[in-house]
């Protein structure tokens, strides 16, 4: 009888295979890198030593792919930034106001108990 091989045994067969790929690749990685080192020009060692250009803001906005519009957009969609106190009365007040009718709820409900 012919037994099928589960997905999970495909993708766990087809990771080995990978796997040992990429240790044979590194194996024969220090027998590449162990010839002499080329000599390096003057232009490439003032080049290698000198610090990198860095983008600008927008240079790295476009490789990265962000829009331009995107920063504007942002910068438009905080709204009404109100003070933290303001935050802290609203808070108070909305606490108050539901504390209030909690308590008047339960006086309606031992008044109709009693009255029964």
């Amino acid at each position: 009888m012919l037994s099928r091989k589960s997905p999970l045994d495909r993708r766990l067969q087809k990771i080995e295979t990978e796997l040992s790929g990429l240790q044979k690749g590194l194996e024969s990685l220090p027998k590449q890198c162990s010839g002499t080192k080329p000599e390096m020009s003057v232009q490439a060692r003032s080049h290698a030593v000198s610090e990198p250009e860095r983008p600008s803001g927008s240079e790295r906005a476009r490789q990265c792919g962000h829009d331009e519009r995107i920063a504007d957009y942002l910068a438009t969609r905080s709204g009404n930034a109100r003070p933290l106190r303001h935050e802290k009365r609203v808070q108070r007040n909305k606490a108050v106001v539901l504390s209030a009718f909690v308590f008047f709820v339960f006086l309606w409900v031992v008044y109709r108990i009693v009255n029964l």
